[in-house]
């Protein structure tokens, strides 16, 4: 398992995951595993969403805004740089 200790700091905020392919979905587990507050967005929803949701992350949907309170927000590599949640 991957050392996490570098985003233990994370624990309690709030984190929008932008795209849950391969790198959003790791990213999303990372953050659950050190106790984030996670929240995932993308235009579709992928097969791995209730696996996440199952470990508790909140599935949003589509969305065209961050949502208050989000703290961080990590984006897909495959986001376009155009994308409004950029």
């Amino acid at each position: 398992m991957a050392d996490l200790s570098s985003v233990r700091g994370l624990a309690g905020r709030s984190v929008l995951v932008c795209g849950v392919g391969v790198a959003g979905t790791s990213a999303a587990g990372a953050l659950l595993r050190v106790g984030a507050t996670v929240s995932l967005t993308a235009a579709a929803e992928s097969g791995t969403v209730a696996a996440l949701v199952s470990a508790g992350a909140r599935w949003l949907g589509s969305l065209s805004e961050v949502p208050e309170g989000v703290e961080l927000v990590v984006a897909s590599p495959g986001l376009r740089p155009d994308d409004p949640l950029l």
